[in-house]
């Protein structure tokens, strides 16, 4: 193992070509050391473990480095963070992958459970600015990915090209059962495009799609995989313009998800009228255990159907309604029901205009202990 700053040992790089670890952990390596470092690089062809990372490499000087990583046929370990790539980290993660076959981690991030026949795993590329490109060269080696049980991609740059690149990949996940694409825009063609995809991946438990703008073609497409996912437990579709008839095409869909402890469709585009379809299928969810409906405008009327639909839900613990513009009337509906809640542990109704009337009517309603975020005006 060789260990110091650039300067003091790239005189050494050569005599010791065997070497097997090299730390060059906060040597000063900028875009000029990085491409002298290269040609004794290539030669290095034992080295397993590789430190980059605290220097100001940026991505010209990583561009330098990576030339080499064709010839690093033994390398196992790769830490590059804190060196300003910006945007270009998720190309590294990805690239580095690609060009070095028995790679296992890159900056802690456990790659090698991609490789063929590896156990089950996390795969964890969570805010790694991974683009279309990027989202292409996984799901080439999803082929490979054995046994994965956790995919995290979420708030990185997919878009709806990249969503689709990635769908092609969950044909080979058979095994998943976590999948995280939230904050990526998908947008309303991407959601078309990951449907018909998602409905392979029939083991899945949780799946978080938050903040995609899917709006209402592609909520309504990316519904009907949910007769496909009988094991899901959670399920996050907050904050992508869903709008009513996207919420009437879901419901005999969630109707099925029996399982389901989780559902967040908050600040969504959903209307009066679409909660009585709502709490039709909400019926049957009797696991249910968090509902989370805030920044919708439900109003009295859509709050009144919802009530008929949650007093069966008596395992449920959390009920989120806030700013959903419920009013008073819709607070009285509310409060009838909520003393069927004997499992209630947090509710929130605040910023709905229910009137001092519905408001003591609700907290005199909950269980005991109960938090309540509640208001009158």
């Amino acid at each position: 193992q060789i260990q110091g700053t650039f300067d003091a040992m790239k005189g050494l790089f050569y005599v010791h070509h065997g070497i097997t670890a090299l730390d060059l952990r906060s040597s000063e390596l900028g875009p000029e050391e990085a491409e002298a470092l290269t040609p004794s690089l290539r030669i290095m062809t034992s080295l397993k473990t590789l430190h980059l990372e605290h220097n100001r490499l940026s991505p010209k000087g990583l561009a330098s480095v990576q030339e080499s990583f064709r010839f690093l046929t033994s390398l196992q370990m790769l830490t590059l963070r804190e060196n300003g790539l910006g945007a270009y980290s998720g190309k590294m993660v990805v690239g580095s992958l690609k060009m070095c076959e028995r790679l296992q981690f890159v900056d802690d991030v456990p790659i090698g459970i991609l490789r063929g026949g590896g156990g089950r795993g996390k795969l964890d590329l969570t805010s790694k600015s991974i683009g279309p490109t990027e989202a292409g060269m996984l799901a080439e080696l999803f082929i490979e990915s054995g046994r994965l049980s956790a995919l995290c991609l979420g708030n990185n740059q997919l878009g709806s090209e990249g969503g689709a690149a990635i769908a092609i990949g969950f044909l080979h996940l058979a095994y998943l059962q976590r999948l995280e694409l939230d904050y990526n825009e998908i947008g309303e063609d991407g959601g078309v495009s990951i449907a018909e995809p998602m409905k392979q991946l029939t083991a899945l438990v949780t799946l978080s799609l938050r903040k995609n703008d899917l709006m209402r073609r592609g909520g309504s497409v990316v519904c009907q995989t949910f007769e496909k996912m009988t094991n899901l437990e959670n399920l996050d579709l907050a904050s992508n313009y869903i709008e009513d008839q996207s919420v009437h095409n879901m419901a005999k869909y969630l109707s099925t998800l029996t399982k389901l402890r989780s559902l967040d469709l908050g600040n969504n585009k959903i209307g009066p009228n679409a909660f009585a379809s709502l709490a039709t299928c909400l019926t049957p969810l009797t696991m249910l255990e968090a509902l989370i409906l805030r920044e919708n405008s439900i109003g009295p009327e859509g709050a009144e159907h919802l009530a008929e639909g949650i007093r069966h839900l008596t395992s449920l613990k959390v009920l989120d309604l806030g700013f959903s513009r419920v009013g008073r009337k819709g607070g009285l509906a509310l409060a009838a029901k909520t003393r069927w809640m004997t499992a209630l542990q947090k509710l929130k109704f605040e910023g709905n205009s229910m009137g001092q009337d519905a408001v003591s009517q609700i907290q005199t309603s909950v269980p005991e202990g109960c938090q309540l975020d509640i208001e009158a005006s």
